[in-house]
């Protein structure tokens, strides 16, 4: 039986985002401290983010799906909001 201790908190990678969910995304947290509407879901109405176990040196090798002017493409499954936001979302507002 595997036990579950903590879990990360993932935002949907787009320009709709709210920024409690762009704030919190990749965000790590002991499943003893979730709080719903703080750093557990549903953060706010419509809140589309969601929530994954998170196993301590497990590596994050995958890919994850953004949406950028209506299209998808994947990007590293380590990029955060943040990172994603600056690559993509701040260069189309220039």
């Amino acid at each position: 039986m595997v036990v579950i201790l903590y879990y990360e908190f993932i935002a949907v990678l787009d320009n709709r985002t709210s920024k409690m969910c762009q704030s919190r995304d990749g965000e790590v947290y002991p499943m003893s401290e979730k709080s719903v509407s703080f750093n557990f879901l549903p953060l706010h109405p419509r809140c589309r983010s969601t929530v994954a176990p998170y196993i301590e040196g497990t590596g994050r090798l995958g890919a994850r799906i953004a949406r950028v002017n209506g299209k998808r493409l994947f990007v590293p499954e380590s990029m955060t909001y943040s990172e994603f936001k600056e690559k993509y979302l701040n260069r189309l507002s220039k």
